[in-house]
């Protein structure tokens, strides 16, 4: 009885921890967002408002993607499917209506982001965090001295090898050439070559002498010449020669052919069709400017010849008009009369056979005579109307 009473104790009757108990399986609230969420525009909003932002905070761990971050895809449950804003307002226990006020508000004082796709890819709320609840850490809060790594105090060499005859930081550096014989400095040593024979010297100097490089003084060019046989120098020079001529030949050709090709495909590319708008640009130049010269009377007969028929038409024959004809061309001259203003006699002489036309002179005094009577008959319907 007493372990099982001791199960279900969910809450502990003291404010502390004792030592130690540490805390965990809690959240951590924004000051500015509790007082957000109970102010007098949330409650105007809904009475639900703290219990709304509490279920979000409180959202199960298949919500949640990250941290601060509810997504919602909807699912399938009894063959049933469960959309993504029904999941939210299940998660929520509030109606739809209430539900998208609280959220809508929260999403527009900044306690939330709020983001719903379409095409169902889901809906998205972000726990925002109040900007009074962040600030950057600085070295005079902290408790303890920064760490800062220390020396290795492990040897340097391996433990169960044989160690070293000399100690490795004595050379350090390794460039230095020093000239004195391994064997001591009281025995004699090799100088050089002269005449093919080697000649020995005695090198006297103490035993104890420190070398440095700034000390040390490289062989100098002479030195190194005579240090070489002349026979060796011929013979190299004979069995090389011939080599490194002809290599040097092959080498030569090849770049030069390189080179040729380089430049043949410049041409190909850009030299010459460069080359070819230029001329042609020249040309056009030439030919605009001498075709400048040309008389203008020349140019105006030339254009006017364009287009200009050659075939010899027979002027129309010149035959009596009819009664119909008549009065066709009597409404025709009447007409031009009241539309463009032309005289009758204008009209009448430009179809008259006398310039050329196909009106013989007889008939241009019918045709006179009756488009006036149609001119005056016109008047007179106007004047009684």
């Amino acid at each position: 009885m007493h372990a099982t009473a001791d199960s279900q104790i969910r809450f502990i009757r003291r404010t502390s921890l004792k030592v130690g108990e540490t805390r965990y399986n809690f959240r951590q609230l924004d000051n500015d967002a509790i007082r957000m969420v109970r102010s007098r525009q949330a409650r105007q909003v809904t009475n639900l408002m703290a219990h709304i932002y509490l279920c979000l905070i409180d959202a199960p761990v298949k919500f949640r993607q990250s941290e601060g971050e509810l997504y919602f895809t909807g699912e399938v449950s009894d063959e049933k499917h469960i959309t993504a804003w029904e999941q939210l307002t299940a998660l929520l226990e509030v109606a739809d209506g209430t539900a998208l006020k609280a959220l809508r508000w929260l999403h527009e004082q900044g306690v939330i982001g709020y983001y719903a796709g379409k095409n169902g890819v889901g809906i998205r709320i972000f726990i925002n965090r109040a900007a009074s609840s962040i600030k950057q850490a600085s070295l005079q809060e902290q408790k303890n001295l920064p760490s800062a790594a220390i020396a290795n105090s492990e040897s340097r060499v391996s433990r169960n090898a044989m160690p070293f005859k000399e100690n490795p930081r004595e050379n350090v550096d390794n460039k230095i050439i020093s000239f004195a014989p391994e064997n001591g400095a009281d025995t004699h040593t090799t100088v050089g070559f002269a005449n093919g024979k080697s000649s020995a010297a005695p090198v006297a100097g103490p035993r104890n002498v420190e070398h440095s490089s700034t000390n040390v003084q490289p062989p100098s060019k002479a030195a190194v010449h005579q240090s070489v046989p002349p026979d060796v120098v011929v013979q190299l020079r004979e069995a090389l020669g011939p080599t490194i001529c002809t290599i040097a030949a092959q080498v030569a050709a090849r770049e030069a052919a390189r080179e040729g090709e380089k430049t043949r495909d410049w041409l190909d590319r850009y030299g010459l069709p460069k080359a070819a708008r230029v001329a042609q640009r020249e040309a056009y130049n030439v030919f605009k400017h001498q075709s400048a010269k040309i008389h203008a009377d020349e140019r105006t007969r030339a254009e006017l010849q364009v287009g200009r028929s050659t075939t010899a038409y027979p002027p129309p024959r010149v035959k009596p008009l009819t009664t119909a004809d008549i009065s066709e061309l009597a409404e025709a001259c009447v007409t031009m009369l009241e539309v463009q203003g032309k005289a009758i006699d204008e009209t009448l002489g430009e179809i008259s056979a006398t310039p050329g036309g196909w009106v013989t002179a007889e008939d241009v005094e019918k045709v006179r005579t009756a488009a006036q009577t149609l001119l005056l008959t016109k008047k007179d319907k106007k004047f009684r109307q």
